[in-house]
């Protein structure tokens, strides 16, 4: 991982698995949060572009699709003093800089204490980050207001809102408030509205098996936003992968992938192809089908496997044919 740090712009990196003990590397069930501190040189609006690359490239170094990664950039001050404190480190391009932004996340969450929740006879309830302590009481009934004290209290609540709103905590949970109603209406049969996804998922019907890079290549597509698609569309089961060697195969969620020794559904038709066109090259089958060269390579190799197929060389040509197919004299 050291590399793929090395080679991005991330001046430290925390992992809260190794803080615990728990095995950062290779296989694991457990759930690994990654926390990246980035250059100074990365603007803001490209944190969340950098957040689902680094989501995609350590899920395949991990092998794992349980990370989280944290952007510490954009990260609030107790999160970032929770990183510092209690996650191990991971990596650090300069050790100078690394520990200026732990020494500064630690002073800055040093102003922060706990609110405690407290019930009428002194039982604790909660506690919560905050200012100041607080015990709850019944509170009696207020007094009515007359007009004039009326017109005084909800002009200075709309003055102490406004002040509130004008600060950027206030913007951010104003913002919200506002708009996670809507993300929250996002329902399963309007996942593939987005031009994007819509996209993948045809490429996917239309080339069962296809791997990441390939769709990626076919569709020219940045890596960062084809992973965050795919995985909006396997999270909604819409499509699935299925791990082949070092390659991850994409196939539509309805669509059976057999384990055992019967063809599917696209290597059928490629069989029939080849029944129907004795001695057809691997290339010839694609354009035929219609379909990208690596997905009838794989799908070859399948068929090789089952005994289904056979290569036969003729010159320096590779022709196909079904097994036990006899050229006529």
């Amino acid at each position: 991982m050291a590399t793929l740090f090395q080679t991005n712009p991330v001046d430290a990196a925390y992992a809260h698995a190794l803080a615990q003990g728990k095995r950062v590397v290779g296989k694991s069930s457990e759930v690994v949060d990654i926390a990246l501190l980035l250059l100074d040189q990365v603007r803001a609006n490209e944190f969340f572009d950098y957040q689902v690359y680094f989501v995609s490239e350590l899920s395949k170094a991990l092998e794992t699709s349980d990370v989280d990664v944290l952007i510490l950039n954009r990260a609030s001050l107790l999160q970032r003093a929770k990183v510092v404190r209690s996650w191990g480190l991971l990596y650090q391009r300069d050790q100078k800089r690394r520990v200026v932004f732990e020494a500064r996340a630690q002073s800055a969450a040093g102003l922060l204490f706990d609110l405690a929740y407290t019930s009428p006879n002194g039982a604790f309830l909660a506690r919560v980050a905050a200012p100041a302590s607080v015990a709850v009481s019944p509170i009696p009934a207020p007094p009515l207001l007359n007009p004039t004290m009326a017109v005084v209290a909800v002009a200075g609540s709309s003055a102490a809102l406004l002040g509130v709103a004008l600060t950027e905590r206030g913007k951010s949970g104003l913002l919200f408030l506002l708009f996670v109603p809507l993300y929250t209406r996002l329902r399963h049969d309007k996942v593939l509205d987005h031009e994007t996804r819509g996209m993948i998922r045809g490429y996917i019907v239309a080339n069962p098996g296809d791997h990441y890079n390939s769709i990626k290549e076919a569709l020219e597509l940045p890596n960062g936003t084809l992973a965050y698609h795919i995985q909006v569309l396997q999270k909604e089961m819409i499509v699935r992968s299925v791990k082949d060697g070092k390659f991850r195969r994409f196939y539509p969620a309805e669509m059976r992938v057999p384990e055992g020794g019967e063809p599917t559904k696209i290597q059928r038709v490629i069989l029939d192809l080849i029944r129907t066109n004795p001695g057809i090259t691997a290339r010839d089958a694609a354009g035929l089908l219609g379909l990208t060269s690596s997905t009838v390579s794989y799908h070859l190799e399948k068929l090789e496997e089952l005994s289904r197929v056979e290569y036969r060389r003729e010159g320096i040509t590779k022709r196909l044919y079904v097994r036990g197919h006899v050229e006529p004299p």
